[in-house]
């Protein structure tokens, strides 16, 4: 889905709004006024966490390759359904296939909390994994 597409369906003028990021690949921005966080579609990777007022908490590595098929390194990874090596299957991903994976957008939402919900989805192999990304203010 292409980044208009993702804004007109899913940002909100109170939290979400997407971009192109490092490689090209799709981020969601989501702040609220206590917090800011990037998450990457590609392996549905949290790459930034900045409380208001504060310096980014999570580290990105230089070293991130942002491609296709590669995992990007540091932040908070999505890491499913095996960590390390695949045994037995040495051209498995490391740590699964969930992190190189691309993951769609399901759904945004705001809960009466204030938290921001974004809801992502993938489905590699013709399995249906549903993951939840809350951003509590």
């Amino acid at each position: 889905m292409l980044i208009e597409e993702l804004n007109s369906r899913f940002a909100s003028a109170g939290g979400v709004r997407f971009a192109a990021g490092s490689g090209g690949f799709v981020y969601a921005v989501v702040s609220t006024p206590f917090a800011e966080g990037h998450v990457y579609l590609h392996g549905a990777h949290v790459t930034h966490y900045q409380p208001a007022g504060a310096m980014p908490v999570l580290f990105t590595s230089p070293h991130s390759q942002f491609v296709p098929g590669k995992a990007i390194r540091g932040g908070v990874p999505v890491i499913f359904p095996w960590f390390g090596p695949r045994a037995g299957h040495p051209a498995a991903p490391e740590h699964g296939f969930a992190r190189v994976a691309e993951w769609s957008v399901e759904s945004v939402e705001r809960a009466l909390d204030g938290a921001v919900i974004l809801v992502l989805l993938v489905r590699p192999s013709g399995l249906f994994i549903r993951g939840r990304v809350v951003e509590r203010v």
